[in-house]
């Protein structure tokens, strides 16, 4: 599967050509595509006089053939407006965005063309994916030891009932090479650089299908290093991977920009601890089943955090969430206990005056969820008093921590009193991070992963949560 010396975009360079709508060859532009931010935008120059380039103001599907000779497709998906910069001399300067930029090849809309493979590099994936068993110095390509494919079955349906399923392959891990100098193995050859991850979906899939499965990649690779995971390089190829055509578009990812090399001793998961073929399925169905407990822990860092107060809402909101699924006590009382005591009720209120009191009662006889204590402490038990005290977490208070704030943010609007100190906002701050930290765990023994692999995830989580290990508080 290893494709190599793929074709890139260079996305620091303008790309002079001749652009026209699909369906109307005859109405060629010349112009210029740049990009910012990954975000394509074409810049077109027209007589001043003339209604002709309007044409070009909304077509979904422009097509374009570089001063290289090479061609592009350019879709938009977002109703982008055709923007007028200005006039020169006796030209009229104006630019539209696009959502998607794709090299090599003129295409059917967004919605209709079908790809085989889609291919991702993005930051960290190469570490994450490193194999850590040394091999000879200098083995050559055809020997190098690979991961087995992964399968995801029947990962998705389209509108009109298509399912479809995929294999997952690895490329360009980092590897370790051993020689005389070097016997237990260094990073020369290998690097991990260009690691790409695969997708070859069946049947041939939308674009949009392959759009989902980078999203959830994304969200993995977040969720393992539990920080950012912007996306590097796109490519998507028809049937031949060897031909694949690069894509250049707008990354969601807005979140905290990594600030250099992602080490593996801070992730909490990777194909060193978990194998792909089992790593991959158990990832993709966490995200459906366990809804929207990893979404909750990954979008945190792959965007916008927003205010504090609704992050610590949300989290706490998953922790309960995911006592519903997996807690032991899932109801406060047995079966039918609560039922039977409409009788008695009715017998001490029995008075037609009473009846909008009766009625109060039987709505409250249907509360038979456990208590919010009762919930917390089977969370807790469920990660264990050994790997909170890994996370250096005291599961008496942050049971105690998310009470109140539970509390506060249930009763109250407005509510930090002071920034810094040990006032309201560091009371957030910590429930915040540490039920994140919980949550994460509880995750991941959903997915199944071995119990050393969670002691190991639980010490990469606990660098975050070492600030909070103040005197009298996690003790």
């Amino acid at each position: 599967m290893n494709a190599q010396n793929l074709s890139t975009w260079k996305e620091s360079e303008g790309h002079a050509g001749s652009w026209w709508p699909a369906e109307r060859r005859e109405l060629i532009f010349e112009g210029v595509l740049e990009f910012e931010d990954r975000r394509p935008k074409l810049t077109l120059m027209s007589p001043l006089i003339g209604q002709r380039i309007f044409n070009l103001a909304h077509a979904q599907v422009v097509h374009g053939e570089l001063e290289s000779g090479e061609k592009v497709t350019l879709w938009d998906l977002g109703g982008h407006v055709l923007e007028f910069l200005g006039n020169e001399h006796d030209t009229m300067k104006t630019a539209r965005r696009f959502t998607y930029a794709i090299l090599g090849a003129h295409l059917e809309t967004y919605e209709e063309e079908r790809f085989r493979y889609s291919a991702y590099t993005l930051h960290g994936l190469g570490v994450w994916s490193g194999m850590d068993t040394p091999i000879p110095r200098s083995l050559s390509r055809e020997d190098l030891p690979q991961y087995e494919p992964a399968h995801l079955k029947s990962f998705e349906r389209d509108e009109s009932g298509v399912e479809y399923s995929a294999k997952v392959y690895i490329e360009n891990p980092r590897r370790l090479e051993a020689d005389a100098r070097f016997p237990e193995g260094a990073v020369v050859a290998h690097t991990g650089d260009d690691a790409r991850v695969v997708f070859e979906c069946d049947p041939p899939a939308p674009a949009q299908i392959h759009d989902m499965l980078l999203f959830d990649l994304q969200a993995l690779l977040t969720f393992s290093y539990q920080g950012g995971a912007p996306l590097q390089a796109e490519w998507l190829a028809s049937e031949d991977l060897d031909q694949a055509l690069p894509v250049m578009r707008w990354d969601s990812f807005t979140g905290r920009r990594p600030t250099g090399h992602v080490f593996r001793q801070s992730m909490i998961l990777d194909t060193a601890r978990v194998d792909p073929t089992v790593l991959f399925p158990a990832w993709w169905n966490a995200v459906e089943k366990l809804y929207p407990a990893p979404q909750v822990v990954t979008l945190y860092h792959h965007g916008s955090r927003g205010i504090l107060e609704s992050s610590v809402s949300s989290v706490i909101a998953v922790a309960e969430h995911l006592h519903g699924q997996i807690g032991p006590t899932l109801t406060r009382f047995p079966e039918g206990y609560l039922e039977s005591k409409k009788g008695p009720l009715k017998e001490t209120f029995p008075s037609p005056e009473d009846a909008p009191f009766r009625e109060f009662l039987y709505q409250a006889l249907k509360n038979n969820r456990p208590t919010l204590s009762t919930r917390l402490n089977e969370l807790a038990s469920a990660v264990t008093s050994e790997r909170l005290e890994l996370m250096t977490i005291s599961a008496h208070q942050w049971i105690a921590d998310v009470r109140k704030v539970r509390d506060i943010l249930a009763h109250t609007s407005s509510h930090v009193t002071r920034r810094g100190g040990d006032g309201d906002s560091s009371l957030l701050d910590r429930v915040n991070s540490q039920t994140r930290a919980i949550v994460t765990i509880l995750i991941l023994k959903q997915m199944g992963i071995e119990e050393a692999a969670l002691d190991r995830a639980a010490m990469a989580l606990s660098t975050e949560l070492k600030r909070f290990t103040i005197e009298g508080t996690n003790t």
